[in-house]
């Protein structure tokens, strides 16, 4: 179905619930409806239809990360999982780079472990998507939960509805980067946060404190700009009610995370004050830090050309940023941001949706400060306006908003009333509880059409990935080498190089192609088989070693795929003289020390 049906067919939707629910409104349906929104169990069970959309989304739990971020979290999962902190340098680490990994001294992720932490018991089970699917999962509940909180379950329906379907959230919660963590965590932080305020239940606080510090454990400065307006209330609540003996044990909670944070710097980089995102930043990235303009020194290791043309542009488009350009940078990712939530056929309510922020609730009024901190934080970082991942967050706000324009203009329309406490209040009228009921109903086919269609972008995304690893899978020999020539054109996201934390019991490698250099890895790599893939020209070629002198002057030409059954492949003759050294072994943690 093409947009400009949508968008007519959504807005057909509103009108017609509006039409039907001025003269139709079934009491005791609406009733049993209502009774169910009230349940208990009702936020779980949108966190359950949550997970299984996400999983329908994924279509595999085995399905591995394609993207560079999400392979960099995946892998240092991976190594978790063996109870290691890190795994051993490459052999040769010019042959293994890969983005957001170090590849020498040590070899691990440049990202704080929190989010791969959580990450393990999937890869325990061999799912590793399990992790993204049920953090994606409780997300889900709190969305329903918080909003039937603070309004009522016609307008948590809806939210929940807005934000599950939007292509900004199935987008990002079917991969492996750390803000499916974040997003789980900030609403855990917030609903801690209520129940605190309303009750002062002392564990309320630490949940909080906890979420906090696992966030910061994982993405240390979105959690900075979510403690501010939090720290603020804290205290403030603190301050009237005298409960400094609280504040005082969750200060212990946060301060215990920050010392695991700290420990897991010192153990991976030397240094407990320098998190290996800096140290990263120093070795590949100078450019990538806060600020503005770009830094030119000069990088320490010598980038791949897929990483080094990656790195050109960024650098080029951090030159670019500078104060004077805020404003319109501010509008382009803002823009984008809507986009995420509000696009496709939702456009018909955003003007609907400004109507959520007038006369806000008090809570939503603190969800809104903290999404101003955000966005106005990251203005300090130069990215892509496409790259929303840093305001995931966020989205359940967006949708809140759109849920509670719509809920008002129902009521506008079929009860006449304007007043915050009407419209927002438990016991609905009967009229707008079955405007909003048929609203959904009648939306029920675009909100199926925009996940089937985020299935079918999911599946593109990872085609070319997933495709180039199932046939190096299939490739006969025992053990492995895989050259990567890349194509010029090949998007730097989507990655081909990819390492085991654990290359001695490792079938592939799968490493850069250097040319005539290449002749160093196969000499220390005894018994694996090399091979060249061919990007751009969409072929894998065994590389006869027999041939192989100290460049690489003549290979086999005849591509794998195509050998006839009567041919077979030649095995690789060790390289004389020349004395195989083993790929490196896990490093134990208890050896590190």
């Amino acid at each position: 179905m093409d947009p400009a049906t949508e968008i007519v067919l959504a807005l057909a939707s509103l009108v017609g619930a509006l039409i039907v629910a001025r003269w139709w409104h079934p009491g005791a349906m609406v009733d049993r409806v209502d009774k169910c929104l009230r349940y208990s169990w009702t936020p779980i069970a949108a966190g359950a239809i949550t997970s299984l959309t996400m999983a329908w989304i994924w279509s595999s739990l085995r399905q591995q990360a394609v993207i560079t971020d999400g392979i960099s979290y995946l892998t240092q999962a991976r190594i978790f999982s063996t109870f290691h902190l890190f795994a051993g340098a490459r052999p040769l680490p010019e042959f293994f780079e890969q983005p957001h990994m170090f590849v020498t001294p040590k070899f691990l992720s440049k990202y704080p472990p929190g989010h791969s932490l959580l990450l393990v018991p999937g890869v325990w089970l061999g799912l590793p998507a399990l992790g993204p699917i049920v953090l994606a999962g409780v997300t889900g509940a709190l969305t329903f939960g918080l909003a039937r909180r603070i309004s009522n379950g016609w307008i948590a329906t809806t939210t929940w509805l807005m934000w599950v379907t939007a292509a900004g959230v199935d987008w990002s919660s079917t991969t492996y980067l750390s803000q499916t963590t974040t997003s789980a965590l900030w609403l855990i932080g917030w609903y801690s946060l209520l129940r605190w305020w309303e009750n002062e239940r002392r564990g309320w606080l630490l949940l909080l404190a906890c979420c906090i510090g696992w966030g910061a454990l994982t993405h240390p400065f979105t959690w900075v700009l979510f403690s501010l307006p939090v720290g603020w209330v804290v205290l403030v609540h603190t301050a009237r009610r005298g409960c400094w003996k609280d504040l005082g044990f969750s200060l212990i909670v946060g301060l215990a995370f920050i010392a695991l944070l700290m420990t897991w710097s010192e153990r991976t980089v030397g240094h407990g004050l320098t998190l290996p995102w800096s140290v990263y930043a120093q070795m590949y990235s100078p450019w990538d830090k806060i600020g503005f303009g770009a830094d030119s020194t000069p990088a320490l290791r010598t980038l791949p050309p897929n990483m080094a043309s990656g790195a050109a542009a960024f650098l080029h488009y951090h030159a670019s940023y500078t104060p004077v350009t805020l404003p319109a940078q501010l509008m382009h990712r803002f823009t984008r941001i809507v986009g995420d939530v509000w696009g496709d056929w939702r456009v018909v309510f955003v003007p609907i949706a400004l109507l959520g922020f007038v006369a806000l609730p008090l809570e939503f009024s603190f969800g809104l400060m903290s999404g101003v901190i955000v966005i106005g934080g990251y203005l300090l970082y130069a990215h892509r306006p496409q790259w929303t991942m840093y305001y995931l967050e966020l989205y359940p706000l967006f949708a809140f908003a759109m849920a509670l324009g719509i809920w008002r203009v129902i009521c506008l329309t079929l009860d006449r009333t304007s007043a915050i406490q009407e419209t927002l209040r438990r016991l609905s009228s009967q009229r707008a509880a079955a405007g909003i009921l048929l609203l959904n109903l009648a939306l029920l086919p675009e909100y199926l059409s925009s996940i089937a269609a985020a299935r079918k972008n999911h599946s593109r995304l990872v085609a070319e990935v997933q495709r180039f690893r199932a046939r190096v899978a299939s490739l006969p020999d025992e053990q492995i080498i895989v050259f990567v020539k890349y194509d010029p054109l090949h998007e730097q996201p989507w990655s081909l190089v990819f390492n085991e934390p654990d290359l001695t019991h490792a079938r592939a490698w799968q490493v850069y192609d250097r040319g005539s250099d290449d002749i160093r890895l196969i000499r220390i790599a005894s018994g694996r088989t090399p091979y060249l893939f061919d990007q751009k020209n969409d072929k894998f070629i065994r590389i006869d070693t027999t041939l192989l002198q100290d460049k690489r002057s003549s290979t086999a030409s005849q591509p794998c795929e195509n050998q006839e059954a009567e041919d077979p492949v030649r095995p690789c003759a060790p390289v004389i003289g020349i004395r195989p050294q083993p790929p490196p072994y896990v490093v134990r943690a208890r050896a590190a020390r």
